[in-house]
């Protein structure tokens, strides 16, 4: 399980660093990065949404507790609607309730959680 999940926060990294690739690029490079931001996004959200789904839509990655794939997704949102969406606001349609509804489900859950409430706080002052 431990490879599979680093295969699967590998993934999520590629989007996360295209888009601060984005943020720091000229303003040429900010529409090829976008372009390839756009690619990696669709591919992820459709490739994670089965694995999402393939465990119940419980909104968990594997089981029905917290692991260290929620815990990026949960990081992942937090930067996005953050950091990611004040520099490329359309980056948020791709992961939208809509766009990646299982995702969105990862990331409600863990947010959720006790352990985890000042990570989330701290995103949202």
């Amino acid at each position: 399980m431990v490879a599979r999940q680093v295969e699967l926060r590998t993934q999520i990294n590629d989007v996360y660093e295209l888009a601060l690739m984005h943020k720091i690029g000229s303003t040429e490079e900010r529409k090829i990065v976008m372009e390839k931001f756009a690619g990696a996004a669709r591919a992820i959200i459709r490739y994670h949404e089965k694995v999402l789904e393939a465990n119940g839509g419980n909104g968990h990655y594997f089981g029905d507790r917290v692991t260290y794939m929620d815990i990026v997704v949960l990081a992942f949102f937090c930067a996005l609607n953050g950091q990611i969406a004040a520099d490329m606001p359309q980056a948020l349609d791709f992961f939208s309730e809509q766009s990646a509804p299982l995702l969105n489900k990862v990331y409600t859950t863990t947010a959720r959680e006790p352990a985890l409430a000042e990570f989330v706080a701290s995103f949202r002052k």
